[in-house]
Protein backbone atom coordinates (compact mmCIF):
# COMPACT_ATOMS: atom_id res chain seq x y z
CA UNK A 1 0.00 0.00 0.00
CA UNK A 2 1.29 3.44 -0.92
CA UNK A 3 1.56 6.15 1.74
CA UNK A 4 -1.17 8.22 0.05
CA UNK A 5 -3.54 5.22 0.08
CA UNK A 6 -2.77 4.59 3.73
CA UNK A 7 -3.51 8.20 4.64
CA UNK A 8 -6.75 8.10 2.67
CA UNK A 9 -7.84 4.96 4.51
CA UNK A 10 -6.99 6.67 7.79
CA UNK A 11 -9.14 9.64 6.76
CA UNK A 12 -6.14 11.96 6.76
CA UNK A 13 -5.92 14.84 4.29
CA UNK A 14 -2.38 14.26 3.01
CA UNK A 15 -1.71 17.75 1.66
CA UNK A 16 -3.05 19.60 4.68
CA UNK A 17 -1.37 17.36 7.23
CA UNK A 18 1.94 17.20 5.41
CA UNK A 19 1.90 21.00 5.32
CA UNK A 20 1.78 21.00 9.15
CA UNK A 21 5.03 19.06 9.09
CA UNK A 22 6.76 21.51 6.76
CA UNK A 23 6.29 19.16 3.81
CA UNK A 24 8.62 16.61 5.41
CA UNK A 25 7.01 13.19 4.95
CA UNK A 26 9.59 11.46 7.16
CA UNK A 27 8.69 13.73 10.07
CA UNK A 28 5.00 13.10 9.51
CA UNK A 29 5.58 9.35 9.46
CA UNK A 30 7.66 9.55 12.63
CA UNK A 31 4.82 11.35 14.40
CA UNK A 32 2.23 8.89 13.11
CA UNK A 33 4.31 5.99 14.44
CA UNK A 34 4.78 7.75 17.79
CA UNK A 35 0.99 7.87 18.15
CA UNK A 36 1.17 4.15 18.91
CA UNK A 37 3.15 4.93 22.09
CA UNK A 38 1.02 7.86 23.23
CA UNK A 39 -0.60 7.40 26.65
CA UNK A 40 -3.54 9.83 26.33
CA UNK A 41 -6.04 7.18 25.27
CA UNK A 42 -5.00 4.96 28.20
CA UNK A 43 -5.26 7.93 30.55
CA UNK A 44 -8.73 8.71 29.19
CA UNK A 45 -9.84 5.11 29.60
CA UNK A 46 -8.63 5.01 33.20
CA UNK A 47 -10.28 8.33 34.04
CA UNK A 48 -13.61 7.24 32.52
CA UNK A 49 -13.47 3.94 34.41
CA UNK A 50 -12.83 5.83 37.64
CA UNK A 51 -15.52 8.41 36.88
CA UNK A 52 -12.93 11.21 37.09
CA UNK A 53 -14.43 13.81 34.76
CA UNK A 54 -11.61 16.32 35.25
CA UNK A 55 -8.85 13.84 34.34
CA UNK A 56 -10.98 12.50 31.47
CA UNK A 57 -11.46 15.99 30.08
CA UNK A 58 -7.71 16.68 30.22
CA UNK A 59 -6.80 13.41 28.49
CA UNK A 60 -9.50 13.82 25.84
CA UNK A 61 -8.40 17.41 25.20
CA UNK A 62 -4.80 16.33 24.68
CA UNK A 63 -5.89 13.43 22.48
CA UNK A 64 -8.03 15.82 20.43
CA UNK A 65 -5.09 18.13 19.81
CA UNK A 66 -2.70 15.36 18.92
CA UNK A 67 -5.18 13.78 16.52
CA UNK A 68 -5.93 17.15 14.98
CA UNK A 69 -2.24 17.77 14.32
CA UNK A 70 -1.89 14.33 12.76
CA UNK A 71 -4.95 14.85 10.55
CA UNK A 72 -7.00 12.14 12.29
CA UNK A 73 -10.13 14.21 11.86
CA UNK A 74 -12.73 11.74 13.12
CA UNK A 75 -10.85 10.83 16.28
CA UNK A 76 -10.18 14.51 16.92
CA UNK A 77 -13.88 15.32 16.39
CA UNK A 78 -15.06 12.58 18.75
CA UNK A 79 -12.57 13.72 21.39
CA UNK A 80 -13.66 17.34 20.96
CA UNK A 81 -17.31 16.36 21.46
CA UNK A 82 -16.32 14.49 24.64
CA UNK A 83 -14.44 17.54 25.94
CA UNK A 84 -17.30 19.92 25.15
CA UNK A 85 -19.87 17.74 26.87
CA UNK A 86 -17.76 17.27 30.01
CA UNK A 87 -16.85 20.97 30.16
CA UNK A 88 -20.53 21.84 30.00
CA UNK A 89 -21.04 19.73 33.12
CA UNK A 90 -22.79 16.84 31.38
CA UNK A 91 -20.95 13.70 32.45
CA UNK A 92 -23.98 11.43 32.03
CA UNK A 93 -22.78 10.15 28.65
CA UNK A 94 -19.05 9.87 29.39
CA UNK A 95 -19.11 6.09 28.96
CA UNK A 96 -21.18 6.28 25.78
CA UNK A 97 -18.94 8.98 24.28
CA UNK A 98 -15.86 7.02 25.27
CA UNK A 99 -17.23 3.97 23.45
CA UNK A 100 -17.31 6.00 20.22
CA UNK A 101 -13.77 7.24 20.80
CA UNK A 102 -12.64 3.68 21.51
CA UNK A 103 -14.03 2.33 18.24
CA UNK A 104 -12.28 4.96 16.15
CA UNK A 105 -9.08 4.69 18.20
CA UNK A 106 -8.92 0.93 17.62
CA UNK A 107 -9.52 1.41 13.90
CA UNK A 108 -6.73 4.00 13.65
CA UNK A 109 -4.27 1.96 15.73
CA UNK A 110 -5.07 -1.15 13.68
CA UNK A 111 -4.32 0.67 10.44
CA UNK A 112 -1.11 2.15 11.85
CA UNK A 113 0.11 -1.22 13.09
CA UNK A 114 -0.75 -2.87 9.80
CA UNK A 115 0.94 -0.22 7.67
CA UNK A 116 4.08 -0.02 9.78
CA UNK A 117 4.05 -3.76 10.48
CA UNK A 118 4.29 -3.26 14.23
Amino acid sequence: MQFAEFLSEMGIDERETLERFGGIQMLMEKMLKSFLDDQNFSDLKEAVEQGDAEAAERAAHTLKGMCGNLGMAELSRLSANFVERVRSGDTSKMNEDFTGITGEYKRVVGLLKSYYEV
